[in-house]
């Protein structure tokens, strides 16, 4: 890896800047130190000696590719056949920054993007480039409903809210409503992030009102019950957390949550 470089200024100009959906700077904000600034062409070389077992040996690997609860492993998310390694995906975003490194073993293949104009649209982009390999039909993704409108429910909730609801109405062509839960879920924890927690639960809360799958359903009452608890709101918390488990008797967290409140 030649191009890699341990906490990197944010300031140096050899780090490209990011910006938003409106083309405006954004700034990043470094809170901690041990960030690797790397290329493309450096993180592609970190997956060939990953995936060949060079950095970690393949008990270590597949370790690490046990997923946590409710979430990706350290590694991101893998696919074996026994030990067999048949796929590798981690994605990551920050700040408007987003990279993607998907590697197929199976069929040789291996995608690393990175943008500075985060779009979360990087697994569309990479399944379009692998129709395109396999001489099959492309769909060029849609844009993301998330992040057109997690900055104006930022301003104000409700104007972001009957945005996103017009975006359903009347923009399907142009805006991915297939995860329509997930983008609003996303788009309350980053209000939650930023201490509006009675603005994140008028999200959730449109959130959870929607058709979708239990599992993602349990979530968005899971995370009311966090917006409520960090409220200091024990009661509401947990007819949320309640319903999460009613929801998904597999949401581990808010079954956690349960037994801590009632400690």
């Amino acid at each position: 890896m030649k191009g890699a470089v341990v906490d990197l200024p944010v300031s140096s100009p050899l780090m490209a800047k990011a910006f938003d959906q409106d083309f405006r700077t954004t700034p990043y904000l470094q809170s901690m130190t041990g960030w690797v600034r790397l290329t493309a062409k450096d993180l592609y070389q970190w997956s060939v000696y990953l995936h060949n077992y060079k950095i970690l040996d393949k008990a270590s690997f597949k370790e690490l590719a046990v997923n946590f609860p409710n979430g990706e492993s350290s590694i991101g998310t893998t696919g074996f056949a026994g030990d067999t390694l048949l796929w590798h995906r981690h994605q990551g975003s920050n700040s408007n920054y987003e990279a993607l490194l998907y590697s197929d073993l199976k069929r040789g293949y291996t995608v690393v993007m990175m943008t500075n104009n985060q779009q979360m649209k990087v697994d569309g982009i990479k399944n379009a480039l692998f129709a395109a390999l396999a001489n099959e039909p492309v769909i060029v993704p849609k844009k993301s409903v998330y992040l057109e409108i997690r900055e104006k429910a930022l301003a104000n909730v409700d104007r972001g809210l009957d945005y996103y609801r017009e975006l359903k109405a009347n923009h399907h062509d142009n805006y991915d409503f297939s995860f329509e839960i997930g983008d609003l879920i996303s788009t309350g924890k980053y209000l939650l992030r930023r201490n509006k927690m009675d603005d994140a639960i008028k999200v959730f809360q449109t959130a959870v009102a929607l058709q979708a799958k239990p599992d993602d359903i349990a979530y968005g009452y899971e995370l009311i019950g966090e917006a409520y608890l960090k409220k200091q709101d024990k009661t509401n918390a947990q007819v949320n957390y309640k319903k999460a488990v009613a929801i998904d008797p597999n949401n581990k967290n808010a079954a956690g949550m349960l037994q801590e409140i009632s400690k």
